[in-house]
């Protein structure tokens, strides 16, 4: 939490060792995601501290999600692809919110709509790990990463199944639970990996799977909720306009709210080459991302 001048010191000085430890070790990207205002914003990129961007947090007045990162310069994006998906993400923003439809979008692709979530015990959770195996093998993951992650209560997947059991598609959501010294806990659930086969795109499938999730996640759970965010890949257009009409903003739309070094910034909102995914378009190493979430008005 950066409310001090000592800590947000601190933060500078920490992430300053890490980036200059990360290029000894020939590490190409650093990430740390903190709590703080946007004066913090302000200060962290003044002193070289790269601001990737923020997400105001309900019922935390006045306080966002910072985003800071590094890449080596390796490992950077060119100025005029950056233009192009803030061209991207900029006309979308007259895309207006639809109401979700899953369950008959489901039925009319002879689909099933599944939910694992907090409710269900481990034994269930891990029966489910062979099921997923395919799916987010996309992500890199293994069935000994894939099991730890169905195993956690604080994940929660909707997913749709064929006739035959095979998952079509799914969408993954991660709660956790941070505690801040003198400011209470902190509950963030970010949209994770998704997946949709591809025999089953262009069918707005992932559009409403992630917006049944995002509703049973607000609606559908006991409990407070901050923030809830996602990184959408700039690779698959679709994936920013399902976003859209889901109700989600981008943070890219919020530069002008923090102005000072961040309304300029083409990269503000933007993971640049953060992680690998293989779908299938995206030729460099890694992919882009833009940072979205949903507007959180009320305190739960």
């Amino acid at each position: 939490m950066l409310d001090t001048a000592r800590r947000l010191d601190d933060f500078i000085e920490e992430f300053t060792r890490n980036r200059a430890d990360a290029m000894q070790r020939s590490i190409d990207r650093v990430t740390v995601k903190a709590v703080g205002t946007a004066k913090a914003l302000d200060l962290l990129a003044e002193s070289g501290i790269g601001v990737e961007g923020a997400i105001p947090l309900a019922c935390h007045r006045g306080h966002v999600l910072i985003f800071a990162g590094w890449n080596h310069p390796d490992r950077t994006v060119p100025p005029a692809k950056l233009r192009t998906y803030r061209a991207l993400l900029a006309q979308t923003r007259i895309t207006k919110k639809v109401p979700n439809r899953m369950e008959d979008r489901a039925r009319d692709a002879g689909l099933q709509v599944n939910l694992l979530a907090k409710k269900d015990d481990q034994t269930s959770r891990r029966d489910e790990v062979g099921r997923f195996a395919e799916a987010f093998g996309a992500f890199g993951l293994g069935e000994t990463d894939i099991e730890q992650l169905l195993v956690s209560a604080n994940t929660t997947i909707a997913y749709l199944t064929n006739p035959l059991g095979a998952v079509a598609s799914a969408v993954v959501a991660e709660r956790v639970t941070i505690d801040l010294e003198g400011h209470g806990s902190l509950v963030l659930v970010e949209i994770t990996e998704a997946i949709t086969r591809v025999e089953f795109r262009g069918q707005g499938l992932y559009r409403n799977l992630s917006g049944y999730i995002v509703d049973h996640i607000r609606f559908g759970e006991a409990g407070p909720l901050h923030a809830v965010f996602g990184e959408c890949n700039l690779s698959s257009p679709g994936v920013i306009y399902a976003a859209r009409r889901n109700g989600r903003r981008f943070v890219t739309d919020d530069a002008e709210l923090y102005g000072g070094p961040h309304r300029p910034d083409l990269t503000f909102g933007i993971l640049c080459q953060n992680f690998s995914v293989s779908d299938g378009v995206e030729s460099r190493a890694y992919n882009d991302f833009a940072l979205s979430y949903v507007d959180l008005t009320n305190c739960a």
